[in-house]
Protein backbone atom coordinates (compact mmCIF):
# COMPACT_ATOMS: atom_id res chain seq x y z
CA UNK A 1 0.00 0.00 0.00
CA UNK A 2 2.84 2.40 0.85
CA UNK A 3 4.46 1.61 -2.51
CA UNK A 4 1.23 2.44 -4.36
CA UNK A 5 0.92 5.72 -2.48
CA UNK A 6 4.52 6.58 -3.37
CA UNK A 7 3.99 6.00 -7.08
CA UNK A 8 0.67 7.92 -7.01
CA UNK A 9 2.38 10.90 -5.40
CA UNK A 10 5.24 10.67 -7.90
CA UNK A 11 2.86 10.61 -10.87
CA UNK A 12 0.93 13.58 -9.48
CA UNK A 13 4.16 15.53 -9.07
CA UNK A 14 5.26 14.72 -12.63
CA UNK A 15 1.84 15.71 -13.97
CA UNK A 16 1.91 19.23 -12.50
CA UNK A 17 4.19 20.79 -15.14
CA UNK A 18 2.13 19.33 -17.97
CA UNK A 19 -1.11 20.49 -16.32
CA UNK A 20 0.29 24.01 -15.96
CA UNK A 21 1.37 23.96 -19.58
CA UNK A 22 -1.98 22.63 -20.79
CA UNK A 23 -3.41 25.11 -23.26
CA UNK A 24 -7.03 26.22 -22.98
CA UNK A 25 -8.62 27.31 -26.25
CA UNK A 26 -10.64 30.45 -25.62
CA UNK A 27 -12.46 29.94 -28.91
CA UNK A 28 -13.58 26.47 -27.79
CA UNK A 29 -14.72 27.87 -24.44
CA UNK A 30 -16.89 30.52 -26.09
CA UNK A 31 -18.34 28.03 -28.56
CA UNK A 32 -19.43 25.87 -25.62
CA UNK A 33 -21.12 28.90 -24.05
CA UNK A 34 -22.89 29.69 -27.31
CA UNK A 35 -24.22 26.14 -27.60
CA UNK A 36 -25.62 26.06 -24.05
CA UNK A 37 -29.40 25.70 -23.69
CA UNK A 38 -29.37 27.14 -20.16
CA UNK A 39 -26.88 29.25 -18.24
CA UNK A 40 -26.57 30.36 -14.60
CA UNK A 41 -23.91 32.32 -12.73
CA UNK A 42 -23.53 34.07 -9.38
CA UNK A 43 -20.80 36.18 -7.87
CA UNK A 44 -19.92 39.84 -7.43
CA UNK A 45 -18.70 42.82 -9.38
CA UNK A 46 -16.77 45.87 -8.26
CA UNK A 47 -16.73 49.50 -9.38
CA UNK A 48 -15.18 52.30 -7.33
CA UNK A 49 -18.49 54.18 -7.16
CA UNK A 50 -20.63 51.20 -6.13
CA UNK A 51 -18.19 48.99 -4.26
CA UNK A 52 -18.82 45.26 -4.38
CA UNK A 53 -22.26 44.20 -5.56
CA UNK A 54 -23.41 40.59 -5.26
CA UNK A 55 -25.61 39.20 -8.01
CA UNK A 56 -27.02 36.05 -9.57
CA UNK A 57 -28.71 35.20 -12.85
CA UNK A 58 -30.20 32.32 -14.80
CA UNK A 59 -31.29 32.27 -18.45
CA UNK A 60 -33.08 29.78 -20.67
CA UNK A 61 -32.93 29.28 -24.44
CA UNK A 62 -36.50 30.62 -24.80
CA UNK A 63 -35.37 34.14 -23.78
CA UNK A 64 -36.64 33.92 -20.21
CA UNK A 65 -34.21 35.00 -17.51
CA UNK A 66 -33.95 36.34 -13.97
CA UNK A 67 -31.24 38.69 -12.76
CA UNK A 68 -30.78 39.72 -9.10
CA UNK A 69 -28.39 42.43 -7.93
CA UNK A 70 -27.58 43.52 -4.38
CA UNK A 71 -28.63 39.98 -3.56
CA UNK A 72 -29.67 39.48 0.07
CA UNK A 73 -29.61 43.24 0.87
CA UNK A 74 -32.56 45.58 1.59
CA UNK A 75 -31.88 47.28 -1.76
CA UNK A 76 -32.12 43.99 -3.67
CA UNK A 77 -33.40 44.40 -7.22
CA UNK A 78 -34.90 41.64 -9.34
CA UNK A 79 -35.15 41.93 -13.12
CA UNK A 80 -36.87 39.06 -14.94
CA UNK A 81 -38.36 38.38 -18.34
CA UNK A 82 -41.27 36.28 -19.49
CA UNK A 83 -41.95 35.53 -23.14
CA UNK A 84 -43.87 38.79 -23.61
CA UNK A 85 -42.79 41.24 -20.90
CA UNK A 86 -39.92 42.24 -18.64
CA UNK A 87 -40.41 43.08 -14.98
CA UNK A 88 -38.43 44.94 -12.32
CA UNK A 89 -38.91 45.00 -8.54
CA UNK A 90 -36.93 46.64 -5.72
CA UNK A 91 -37.47 45.38 -2.18
CA UNK A 92 -36.80 48.42 0.01
CA UNK A 93 -38.94 50.86 -1.99
CA UNK A 94 -41.39 48.16 -3.11
CA UNK A 95 -41.29 49.70 -6.57
CA UNK A 96 -42.47 47.57 -9.46
CA UNK A 97 -42.36 48.15 -13.23
CA UNK A 98 -43.62 46.14 -16.17
CA UNK A 99 -42.40 46.85 -19.70
CA UNK A 100 -42.64 45.39 -23.22
CA UNK A 101 -40.32 42.48 -23.94
CA UNK A 102 -37.93 44.52 -26.10
CA UNK A 103 -37.06 46.67 -23.06
CA UNK A 104 -34.65 43.94 -21.97
CA UNK A 105 -32.32 45.02 -24.74
CA UNK A 106 -32.24 48.56 -23.32
CA UNK A 107 -31.08 47.11 -19.99
CA UNK A 108 -28.14 45.42 -21.70
CA UNK A 109 -29.69 41.94 -21.80
CA UNK A 110 -29.59 40.27 -25.19
CA UNK A 111 -32.82 39.10 -26.78
CA UNK A 112 -33.01 36.18 -29.21
CA UNK A 113 -29.44 35.09 -28.51
CA UNK A 114 -27.69 32.40 -26.53
CA UNK A 115 -28.62 32.20 -22.82
CA UNK A 116 -24.98 32.87 -21.93
CA UNK A 117 -25.35 36.29 -23.58
CA UNK A 118 -26.89 37.42 -20.28
CA UNK A 119 -23.61 36.71 -18.45
CA UNK A 120 -22.46 39.73 -16.47
CA UNK A 121 -18.86 38.67 -16.92
CA UNK A 122 -19.11 38.31 -20.68
CA UNK A 123 -20.98 41.59 -21.08
CA UNK A 124 -18.09 43.35 -19.36
CA UNK A 125 -15.71 42.18 -22.08
CA UNK A 126 -17.50 44.06 -24.86
CA UNK A 127 -19.69 46.68 -23.20
CA UNK A 128 -23.15 46.82 -21.73
CA UNK A 129 -25.16 46.54 -24.93
CA UNK A 130 -23.26 43.74 -26.67
CA UNK A 131 -23.85 40.09 -27.29
CA UNK A 132 -21.91 36.97 -28.11
CA UNK A 133 -23.10 36.12 -31.59
CA UNK A 134 -19.55 35.09 -32.43
CA UNK A 135 -16.01 35.11 -31.14
CA UNK A 136 -15.28 38.75 -31.97
CA UNK A 137 -16.13 40.15 -28.49
CA UNK A 138 -13.26 38.13 -27.00
CA UNK A 139 -10.87 38.95 -29.82
CA UNK A 140 -7.46 40.23 -28.79
CA UNK A 141 -7.14 38.07 -25.67
CA UNK A 142 -3.92 36.08 -25.65
CA UNK A 143 -2.60 33.51 -23.15
CA UNK A 144 -0.67 35.02 -20.24
CA UNK A 145 1.75 32.38 -18.86
CA UNK A 146 2.88 34.63 -15.99
CA UNK A 147 -0.59 34.82 -14.43
CA UNK A 148 -1.75 31.31 -15.38
CA UNK A 149 -1.72 28.56 -12.76
CA UNK A 150 -2.51 24.87 -12.56
CA UNK A 151 -6.12 25.80 -11.78
CA UNK A 152 -6.70 28.70 -14.17
CA UNK A 153 -5.61 29.73 -17.62
CA UNK A 154 -5.38 33.52 -17.78
CA UNK A 155 -5.79 35.55 -20.96
CA UNK A 156 -4.84 39.20 -21.37
CA UNK A 157 -5.35 42.04 -23.80
CA UNK A 158 -4.55 45.75 -23.70
CA UNK A 159 -5.77 48.93 -25.30
CA UNK A 160 -2.90 51.45 -25.58
CA UNK A 161 -5.27 54.24 -26.63
CA UNK A 162 -7.51 53.87 -23.57
CA UNK A 163 -4.59 53.00 -21.33
CA UNK A 164 -5.88 49.90 -19.55
CA UNK A 165 -5.32 46.14 -19.54
CA UNK A 166 -7.83 43.32 -19.23
CA UNK A 167 -7.44 39.86 -17.74
CA UNK A 168 -9.78 36.89 -18.13
CA UNK A 169 -9.55 33.77 -15.91
CA UNK A 170 -10.74 30.41 -17.29
CA UNK A 171 -11.00 27.46 -14.93
CA UNK A 172 -9.11 24.53 -16.42
CA UNK A 173 -11.26 21.84 -14.82
CA UNK A 174 -14.47 22.73 -16.66
CA UNK A 175 -13.64 25.61 -19.02
CA UNK A 176 -15.73 28.12 -17.06
CA UNK A 177 -14.85 31.81 -17.29
CA UNK A 178 -14.74 32.85 -13.64
CA UNK A 179 -13.08 36.28 -13.42
CA UNK A 180 -12.65 39.39 -15.55
CA UNK A 181 -10.75 42.46 -14.46
CA UNK A 182 -9.74 45.76 -15.99
CA UNK A 183 -6.57 47.39 -14.74
CA UNK A 184 -5.00 50.81 -15.01
CA UNK A 185 -1.35 50.60 -14.04
CA UNK A 186 -1.31 48.36 -10.98
CA UNK A 187 -4.81 49.34 -9.82
CA UNK A 188 -7.92 47.28 -10.54
CA UNK A 189 -10.51 49.60 -12.09
CA UNK A 190 -13.31 47.07 -11.88
CA UNK A 191 -13.86 43.32 -11.93
CA UNK A 192 -16.47 40.57 -12.12
CA UNK A 193 -15.79 37.42 -10.12
CA UNK A 194 -18.01 34.35 -10.29
CA UNK A 195 -18.45 31.85 -7.49
CA UNK A 196 -20.67 29.51 -9.49
CA UNK A 197 -21.06 28.87 -13.21
CA UNK A 198 -23.61 26.30 -14.41
CA UNK A 199 -24.04 25.40 -18.07
CA UNK A 200 -26.97 23.29 -19.29
CA UNK A 201 -28.38 22.76 -15.81
CA UNK A 202 -32.11 21.93 -15.79
CA UNK A 203 -33.92 25.04 -14.59
CA UNK A 204 -36.96 25.25 -12.33
CA UNK A 205 -39.65 27.96 -12.63
CA UNK A 206 -38.20 29.61 -9.51
CA UNK A 207 -34.89 30.10 -11.35
CA UNK A 208 -36.53 32.26 -14.02
CA UNK A 209 -39.43 34.08 -12.35
CA UNK A 210 -40.24 36.21 -9.35
CA UNK A 211 -43.58 37.03 -7.70
CA UNK A 212 -43.69 40.49 -6.08
CA UNK A 213 -46.33 41.28 -3.45
CA UNK A 214 -49.72 41.73 -5.11
CA UNK A 215 -50.32 45.12 -3.42
CA UNK A 216 -47.16 46.48 -5.03
CA UNK A 217 -47.63 44.82 -8.40
CA UNK A 218 -51.16 46.17 -8.82
CA UNK A 219 -50.84 49.50 -6.96
CA UNK A 220 -52.02 52.77 -8.60
CA UNK A 221 -48.39 53.78 -9.02
CA UNK A 222 -47.08 50.58 -10.57
CA UNK A 223 -50.10 49.38 -12.54
CA UNK A 224 -52.87 52.00 -12.56
CA UNK A 225 -55.00 50.32 -15.25
CA UNK A 226 -55.29 47.06 -13.32
CA UNK A 227 -55.70 48.92 -10.00
CA UNK A 228 -58.68 51.02 -11.12
CA UNK A 229 -60.23 48.10 -12.99
CA UNK A 230 -60.01 46.16 -9.74
CA UNK A 231 -61.71 49.00 -7.88
CA UNK A 232 -64.60 48.94 -10.36
CA UNK A 233 -64.97 45.19 -9.96
CA UNK A 234 -64.91 45.50 -6.16
CA UNK A 235 -67.48 48.34 -6.27
CA UNK A 236 -69.79 46.28 -8.47
CA UNK A 237 -69.41 43.24 -6.26
CA UNK A 238 -69.97 45.33 -3.13
CA UNK A 239 -73.10 46.88 -4.62
CA UNK A 240 -74.50 43.50 -5.57
CA UNK A 241 -73.92 42.20 -2.04
CA UNK A 242 -75.46 45.33 -0.45
CA UNK A 243 -78.62 45.19 -2.56
CA UNK A 244 -78.97 41.46 -1.99
CA UNK A 245 -78.77 42.09 1.76
CA UNK A 246 -81.33 44.90 1.48
CA UNK A 247 -83.78 42.67 -0.37
CA UNK A 248 -83.27 39.90 2.15
CA UNK A 249 -83.91 42.26 5.11
CA UNK A 250 -86.90 44.04 3.62
CA UNK A 251 -90.24 42.36 3.73
CA UNK A 252 -91.47 44.36 0.74
CA UNK A 253 -89.17 44.10 -2.31
CA UNK A 254 -91.14 46.81 -4.12
CA UNK A 255 -90.13 49.34 -1.50
CA UNK A 256 -86.44 48.54 -2.02
CA UNK A 257 -86.89 48.96 -5.77
CA UNK A 258 -88.48 52.39 -5.23
CA UNK A 259 -85.57 53.47 -3.03
CA UNK A 260 -83.05 52.24 -5.57
CA UNK A 261 -84.81 54.07 -8.40
CA UNK A 262 -84.67 57.29 -6.38
CA UNK A 263 -80.93 56.86 -5.77
CA UNK A 264 -80.18 56.23 -9.45
CA UNK A 265 -82.06 59.28 -10.76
Amino acid sequence: MDTLRFFAALLATLALPSLRAHEVSLDAVVLRYLAARTYCESGKWFYPLTGEVRFSLCADHDDRFRFVQHAGEPSEEVFWASRHKVHWYRRDTRAYEERPRHAAQMEGFSVGRAPAATSRLLRETWGRGGGIDGLAPLGGFAPNPELSTTLHAVFARSDPQLGFREHLWVRRADGAMVRYEQMSGTAVRHFVELGTVQIDRPLRPADLTFTPPALQRFSPRNNPAVFFAGLLVLAAAGGAVAWAWAFARAGDGARVLRVRSLLWR
